[in-house]
């Protein structure tokens, strides 16, 4: 990702925040005992002629958003994990998790929306109401990758005297968490988080995971 600068000025990239809602059949202080489901993440590594999914950073930001979530600190009432016997299951549930984060982006009201088959079924089974999926996409620079970019920034601020240029953004991780209502069939709470910073980092994924929790945490009253 770059951010592009005019006259000067210089277009800072950091930090924000997609939609974030409740299902206006709930209340969030009815929200308890969530179970999570395994969450995914998709990293892709930007090298000097090419950008691929990293199989072992995607491994290593999951399991660090996986940490973030089942750490006691979290002030969630989070009770246990969800788990299965099946390890054929894992990518049915990483695909209808990624689909239900997509639709959830797309609508301006998901009342009506359903959980998919597979989580509902999972959390049906488990006996507990709540469950929460979680899906994070991003990428990283490479040390060569990031130092082209610089150059071709430093190439267009010559070529245009100063009045454009490029700045290289070095990462981004964006996670959209989602909490489900096995009861009513439908979303309880969904929220994204979207940082220009490196997507495998605890403290960045933990400032995120904050993020996505605050309107759940501490509900402003309704008007």
């Amino acid at each position: 990702m770059l951010a592009l600068c005019a006259s000067g000025s210089l277009l800072m990239i950091s930090c924000g925040s997609s939609k974030q809602a409740f299902n206006t059949k709930i209340l969030p202080s009815e929200i308890s005992n969530i179970q999570v489901f395994d969450p995914f993440s998709v990293i892709t590594l930007h090298k000097v002629f090419n950008a691929d999914i990293s199989d072992s950073i995607s491994y290593s930001a999951q399991t660090m958003l996986k940490d973030v979530l089942m750490n006691p600190a979290l002030p969630l009432p989070i009770t246990s994990f969800i788990s299965y016997a099946d390890p054929n299951l894992n990518d049915r549930i990483a695909n209808e998790i990624m689909v239900l984060t997509s639709d959830l982006a797309k609508y301006s009201s998901f009342d009506n929306l359903v959980i998919p088959y597979l989580l509902d079924s999972l959390l049906d089974a488990s006996g507990r109401r709540f469950g929460l999926v979680a899906y994070q996409t991003g990428y990283k620079r490479n040390a060569a990758n990031y130092t082209l970019s610089l150059i071709a920034s430093f190439s267009i601020g010559l070529l245009t005297l100063g009045s454009y240029y490029w700045v290289p953004i070095g990462a981004n991780s964006n996670i959209s968490i989602a909490i489900v209502d096995a009861v009513n069939n439908n979303i309880a709470y969904y929220k994204s988080s979207f940082f220009s910073a490196n997507p495998c980092n605890k403290k960045n994924i933990t400032k995120q995971v904050n993020d996505i929790f605050e309107p759940l945490l501490n509900p402003k009253p309704k008007p």
